[in-house]
């Protein structure tokens, strides 16, 4: 009986020591194969990072391609970085980048210049690394503006424009909020300008007058109504049309797996877009009507898990490939839902887990397997050892 009873105490020993090396092991590889969303989300936006300054819009992008690397791109990249550090701990050469930016705020007050785009993201790029902008170069800034504005419609139009639009007007009323030379104009001009581009057929805002409605500008003209602090001139059953011609884009189908949740275009070859669903969001936002919560499960499953970015759904086979602009258009979409997303709280919700499958799934399969071995090897070794001879 009292061999037994050692035999009993070995056997009890034997299955500690199995089991705290098996929960040891597996945690190893837990560890070797997960890390947070917002640490790979920096990643991402760290790997952007060019020697000009600039930020590119994925990792291989051609920095001869403006739609690459330019203002916007490095705004994007930024503004996301910002969020995860707003001391932007991790960023280096930010001396370059604060040139960069400068340099193409300047450009825009240049004769022959004048996108206006080019001076926003450019000036507010800057600002999230504390970039000194003088009196003179806001003064020069609004001179150009005020030269881009059209003395008949009051709206705005960049230097290649060939007429005044929303989203230009936005960006340049935009502008001139923040120098606090709005008031330089007239805000009810501009409202009725913003007011003239009202698509009645569609319930939407366009363009420019007599256009047809889009999600892009009729979250621009809100936007613009909102800085004017004119959204209280619409009326509900403008508000209501807004409504309905939104969520005509909402991929409400369960079953539609990849795009339920996200919005998109619904003719055609139907598609979920990150880009349309931070623009609808945001209009539902403006208009204080609730979004909806599967949005945001279909926000963070864009998160990509080979480059740690945020892409669309790819179509066929081909290769998913995350962008700054998308990943910009993801970050704002969460922060409508949750603003403290980024937060250092162990439970925000940047700080969820998720599964790194760059990590070569080869790799990870024989760690496991190596991991199995390791204890049967322990568990013989032990066996041996207890019935030696």
């Amino acid at each position: 009986m009292k061999g037994f009873g050692k035999m009993k105490r070995r056997n009890k020993l034997t299955l500690l020591i199995t089991i705290s090396i098996t929960l040891a092991l597996f945690l190893s590889v837990q560890n070797a194969a997960a890390a947070n969303r917002k640490e790979l989300l920096e990643q991402f936006c760290l790997s952007n990072q060019h020697s000009s300054g600039a930020f590119l819009d994925t990792p291989t992008g051609n920095v001869e391609d403006e739609g690459l690397l330019s203002e916007f791109t490095t705004y994007a990249n930024l503004f996301i970085l910002a969020q995860i550090d707003s001391e932007l701990t991790n960023l280096n050469d930010q001396g370059i980048i604060r040139s960069y930016l400068r340099d193409r705020y300047l450009q825009f007050s240049d004769v022959g210049s004048g996108i206006i785009t080019q001076a926003y993201y450019a000036y507010f790029g800057g600002i999230l690394l504390d970039t000194n902008f003088t009196s003179t170069m806001i003064e020069d800034a609004t001179t150009k503006l005020f030269e881009l504005q059209n003395d008949t419609t009051n709206g705005f139009a960049s230097a290649e424009a060939t007429e005044a639009n929303i989203p230009d007007t936005y960006f340049a009323v935009k502008l001139l909020t923040t120098f606090g030379k709005i008031n330089e104009t007239s805000p009810t001009n501009l409202a009725n300008f913003v007011f003239s581009t009202w698509d009645a057929e569609n319930s939407a805002f366009a363009s420019i007058p007599g256009g047809e409605a889009t999600i892009i500008d009729t979250y621009y003209a809100l936007a613009t109504l909102s800085e004017l602090n004119s959204l209280n001139q619409l009326n509900s059953t403008q508000i209501q049309g807004i409504s309905d011609f939104v969520e005509s884009y909402y991929f409400g189908d369960p079953t539609q797996s990849l795009h339920y949740g996200g919005y998109g275009i619904q003719t055609g070859i139907t598609q979920s877009s990150l880009l349309l669903t931070y623009f609808a969001t945001h209009i539902l936002s403006l208009l204080d009507i609730p979004l909806h919560e599967e949005t945001l499960t279909w926000v963070l499953s864009r998160q990509n898990p080979t480059d740690y970015g945020f892409a669309d759904v790819s179509s066929g086979n081909a290769e998913l490939i995350s962008s700054a602009k998308l990943s910009y258009y993801a970050v704002s979409t969460i922060l409508l839902y949750d603003s403290e997303a980024f937060s250092t709280s162990r439970n925000a919700l940047m700080n969820e887990e998720i599964w790194q499958l760059e990590t070569n799934p080869w790799a990870i399969t024989g760690i496991v397997i190596g991991s199995i071995a390791t204890v049967a090897l322990i568990i013989f070794g032990i066996y041996k050892y207890r019935n030696r001879i």
